[in-house]
């Protein structure tokens, strides 16, 4: 493109030429064209900076600094959230796991139930038992599906009630073990008085 219009003294218009003309009249070239290395040539023959940008090539020390917090509160966003899910996974149980953890501890696959007792305050206590019945006995009134599937379901009752950490700790850590007509008892404490509902 041409260079703007410019008034002489005259008054006559003419046309600017463009930058690249104007710096190859200024600056000597060489036999093949090139324009002479001198700094000044150079520093003529380069565009103009972008907008917005710094002398030194740099973008706006601001917009980076903003960029950078941005992006690292969005790792960190993730980080944290991945932390939680893994927590929340290695809190829960399953049928599986809750048969591993009783053949860890005792040995065999003991019966789990739920139980509700009235205490002497009147508050009730919801406790899940680890009885003293087992899966491996003949006379066990369970097949291993049925046994898992039970299982199972005390699993979800106690994911459902954010108790599953403290039940495989409370099992771990207690040097009770079911005998006969004496179950190991676990307190299961602060639950809803909804949830207690459904087992009295």
């Amino acid at each position: 493109m041409f260079g703007a219009f410019v008034a002489p003294a005259g008054g006559a218009l003419r046309a600017r030429p463009p930058r690249a003309l104007e710096t190859r009249r200024r600056c000597p070239t060489d036999r093949r064209g090139a324009l002479s290395p001198s700094p000044r040539c150079m520093a003529a023959a380069s565009p103009p900076p972008p907008s917005g940008a710094s002398p030194g090539g740099d973008a706006n020390p601001s917009e980076s600094e903003s960029l950078a917090a941005f992006r690292a509160s969005l790792t960190a966003s993730a980080a944290a959230e991945a932390a939680a899910e893994a927590a929340a996974a290695a809190e829960s149980l399953d049928g599986y796991k809750l048969r591993d953890l009783l053949v860890e501890r005792y040995g065999k696959s003991y019966d789990v139930t739920i139980r509700v007792s009235p205490w002497i305050s009147g508050k009730s206590i919801l406790s899940v038992n680890i009885m003293w019945h087992y899966q491996e006995q003949v006379s066990f009134p369970m097949s291993e599906l049925e046994y898992l599937e039970h299982l199972e379901a005390i699993s979800a009752y106690l994911n459902k009630w954010g108790a599953a950490g403290k039940f495989v700790r409370y099992v771990r850590a207690t040097k009770e073990r079911p005998r006969v007509a004496k179950a190991v008892a676990v307190p299961i404490e602060d639950i809803a008085p909804e949830h207690l509902k459904e087992w009295l």
